[in-house]
C-alpha cells in the first residue's frame, strides 16, 4: 500500500497535517514499515487537464483528424517522455500527466503550443484565452 501524505518540518521535528488520518491508518499497518520523504509537489491541476483536452488537443484534432486518444499519444511522446533503460534496452517511457507538476506540465503545454504553431501552422490559445468550463477530460 502507498498513501501520500502533505507534511511540514516544525522546530526540526515532522508535521504532518492530516495527523487524525495517517494515525487511523497506521493502525491498519503491520508494525515493520518503510518510509520515504521527498519535497512536496503540486500535481498536474484539473484546469491545466481541461485545458490541454479541450484547447490543444481539440484544435490540433481538427486540423491533423487525429483522434483526441492519438493526439494525447504523439504530444506525450514528443514532449512528456524520458528515456529508460530495461534490460539494456533504451526506450522512449511516456510520463503520466498528472504525475507531473503543475509547472512540468505548463511547460509541456508550451512546447505541445510552439510544436503546433511552427510544424503544424495551428494556433493555440492561451488557457486565459479561451473558456473551457464544459470540456471533459480523461486522466490519461
Amino acid at each position: 500500500m502507498k498513501k501520500r501524505w502533505k507534511a511540514h518540518k516544525s522546530k526540526g521535528q515532522l508535521v504532518i497535517d492530516d495527523n487524525l488520518g495517517f494515525q487511523a491508518l497506521l493502525d491498519t499497518l503491520p508494525n515493520e514499515l518503510a518510509v520515504t520523504v521527498e519535497t512536496w509537489r503540486r500535481n498536474t491541476s484539473n484546469p491545466q487537464l481541461a485545458y490541454y483536452y479541450g484547447a490543444v488537443v481539440k484544435l490540433i484534432c481538427e486540423h491533423t483528424g487525429f483522434s483526441a486518444d492519438e493526439m494525447d499519444i504523439v504530444l506525450k511522446n514528443l514532449f512528456l517522455s524520458e528515456f529508460v533503460d530495461i534490460h539494456g534496452w533504451t526506450i522512449r517511457k511516456p510520463i503520466s500527466k498528472t504525475a507531473v507538476s503543475t509547472k512540468r506540465f505548463e511547460e509541456f503545454l508550451e512546447d505541445c503550443r510552439r510544436w503546433a504553431a511552427t510544424t503544424l501552422e495551428v494556433y493555440i490559445p492561451l488557457p486565459n484565452e479561451v473558456d473551457l468550463q464544459e470540456t471533459q477530460w480523461t486522466s490519461d
